[in-house]
């Protein structure tokens, strides 16, 4: 994980969201959740704004980002190429 990745997961209520990595420790990841979703997979670029990314931050571990991953609750990171 990198400070700035944006990873896409489906939510509790079966939608399509996103969440900002806003810092990286050793064991965890801080992030801000996105204040939209969407109830179609392919639209999330959509939402994917600065503008969205505005409320609180939250801890969440590695082990905690990777069981989503491999449950298929994290679908797809995205990274800025530089």
């Amino acid at each position: 994980p990198q400070i700035g990745d944006v990873y896409e997961f489906k939510t509790e209520s079966r939608y399509y969201s996103t969440f900002k990595v806003l810092e990286v420790t050793t064991d965890s990841l801080y992030i801000v959740y996105n204040s939209f979703e969407t109830d179609r997979i392919g639209e999330v670029d959509k939402i994917d704004i600065a503008s969205n990314y505005l409320g609180m931050k939250y801890a969440i571990s590695r082990e905690q980002t990777q069981k989503m991953y491999n449950d298929k609750e994290i679908y797809d990171i995205n990274r800025k190429q530089h």
